[in-house]
């Protein structure tokens, strides 16, 4: 989200009832990740380079705040983690922050001084938590369908077009 995005969300999130525990994952912005170790928060900040096991501390979060990048929705849909969409970026990722709010995936906040309320609901609404839950495992189930669908229809017609042209064998690697 850039080094902006995060201290105007942690300023915001001073704002919850209760302490939390964020874990910003910055990629590999050093500076970035420097100037948030020193930010002054009654929240315990974690910072987390570049790694490979994102889907483990997404799995192990109660609830992920992001900005609507696919692949990032995808994992968190494929964890099974409830979504809380704030700034995205216009164009694709704002197409994808609509779909999932309206779908009942995922929140889309569209100012900080909402998301102390709106994370509060997620984690402290247990029904409300369990919907958001519900909804992606739904959403998931859809997606996998949908890519066995079209693998099963890709494989049909590339098994078509080889037997026409006298071909008996396929080997796919998805």
């Amino acid at each position: 989200m850039g080094y902006a995005n995060y201290v105007n969300i942690i300023r915001s999130l001073d704002n919850l009832e209760k302490p939390v525990e964020i874990i910003c994952m910055m990629g590999h912005n050093k500076k970035a990740e420097e100037k948030i170790l020193r930010l002054r928060s009654k929240h315990s900040i974690k910072v987390v380079g570049f790694t490979q096991e994102f889907l483990i501390y997404l799995r192990a979060s109660d609830c992920i705040l992001s900005k609507a990048g696919g692949l990032t929705m995808a994992e968190s849909l494929a964890c099974e983690t409830p979504i809380i969409i704030y700034n995205p970026v216009p164009g694709h990722e704002e197409h994808n922050a609509r779909y999932l709010a309206q779908e009942g995936a995922a929140l889309f906040v569209k100012h900080s001084h909402e998301l102390p309320a709106n994370l509060e609901k997620v984690l402290y609404d247990q029904s409300f938590y369990d919907r958001l839950q519900k909804r992606a495992q739904l959403l998931k189930n859809q997606m996998l369908l949908l890519k066995s669908f079209e693998r099963s229809r890709y494989y049909t017609k590339t098994s078509k077009l080889m037997a026409d042209k006298g071909k008996t064998s396929l080997s796919c690697d998805w």
